[in-house]
């Protein structure tokens, strides 16, 4: 009988203390990570611990520092974070944050905005965010996931954003890459189906329009994106232009000072609409070399389809347009504001 009782007992004694062990090990990998948060800048203040027998509940408020600030080029942020989570086995940890100012360039750009984040391994994390409603703000239908591994991943999903009548953005889709703590070592993408974007009397707007983009440090950074669009265009006083089809590609080189720049670019698009015509396309090549403060040199190209170019060269001056294009396309040379046409 005591053979039986023996195992009986020690197995129901650690199942008892199965909570407590649980409890510690969840608790010591957290503070670890608020540990390694707070070398990098984070101020990470615990405001409230409550660790039960079945369940922990752990309130934090967070600030960063002058540091994070000048380098994220935010003004002030603020959250408040409730971490909840079981003291049982394959638990999941619940945080509850609460932006309670989050400030850029001068302006409140988000106040008193809840979203939550769920985790089984404090490594990947489903993310829902209430819908926000404040100040002409709205952002409905936010939800993702998140991976805090040797990077930092977001796959975010946004049904809309609106900004008063100034900001509209429908159905987002955004994946987002942090290759290091430097926030300039990134690498992303983004779809959306509509975008419209409107100040004073200019107004953009675009259908089916996303970007691949990636910026990283070798022996300079490299900043490289792909565009495309399947609508384009600009409203300016009413006077419309538009193209369809658009895509192209753009990279840059450049020093940390912004002091240098080298660019390349090329895009093109099908169709287009100017002054209310529908016409053809065109197709862009620019390659240029900028040194701060006013050394400037660009090796362009352009072809324009015929019933496009007719229409922009109209009101132009004859001997300008002979003297710059031929067979409805122009290689020129720009250097420190000397136009001169290129010679094949």
């Amino acid at each position: 009988m005591k053979k039986v009782l023996i195992p009986f007992i020690g197995l129901l004694v650690l199942i008892v203390l199965t909570p407590f062990i649980l409890a510690k090990l969840m608790n010591s990998n957290i503070d670890k990570k608020i540990s390694l948060l707070q070398k990098q800048g984070y101020q990470i203040k615990e405001v409230k611990k409550d660790i039960g027998y079945l369940s922990t509940k752990r309130e934090f408020l967070v600030t960063i520092n002058d540091k994070l600030k000048k380098r994220y080029h935010i003004d002030d942020v603020e959250a408040d974070v409730i971490l909840t989570f079981k003291n049982l086995p394959v638990t999941t940890a619940n945080f509850d944050v609460e932006y309670k100012k989050l400030k850029l360039f001068n302006q409140t750009i988000l106040s008193g905005y809840k979203f939550h984040l769920k985790t089984k391994d404090l490594k990947h994390f489903t993310l829902v965010g209430d819908d926000y409603k404040k100040d002409g703000l709205n952002i409905v239908g936010l939800n993702g996931n998140v991976i805090i591994d040797k990077f930092i991943t977001k796959n975010i999903n946004v049904k809309n954003i609106t900004y008063k009548d100034n900001l509209k953005i429908d159905n987002l889709k955004l994946n987002f890459t942090l290759k290091s703590y430097n926030p300039i070592d990134f690498e992303g993408e983004y779809n959306l189906t509509k975008f419209k974007l409107k100040y004073q009397n200019i107004e953009i707007k675009a259908e089916n329009a996303g970007e691949k983009f990636k910026n990283s440090f070798f022996k300079e950074y490299k900043f490289i994106d792909k565009f495309n669009a399947d609508k384009f265009g600009i409203l300016i006083d009413k006077n419309k232009y538009a193209v369809a089809k658009w895509n192209g590609d753009f990279n840059a080189s450049y020093d940390k000072n912004f002091t240098r720049f080298n660019i390349d670019t090329n895009f093109a698009f099908e169709q287009s609409e100017y002054q209310n015509k529908i016409l053809g396309g065109a197709e862009f090549n620019i390659t240029s070399k900028i040194k701060r403060p006013a050394d400037i040199f660009a090796d362009v190209t352009i072809r324009v389809d015929k019933d496009l170019f007719e229409s922009i060269t109209s009101d132009l001056n004859p001997a300008v347009v002979k003297k710059y294009f031929k067979n409805y396309k122009t290689h020129f040379i720009f250097n420190n504001g000397e136009m001169k046409p290129y010679e094949n």
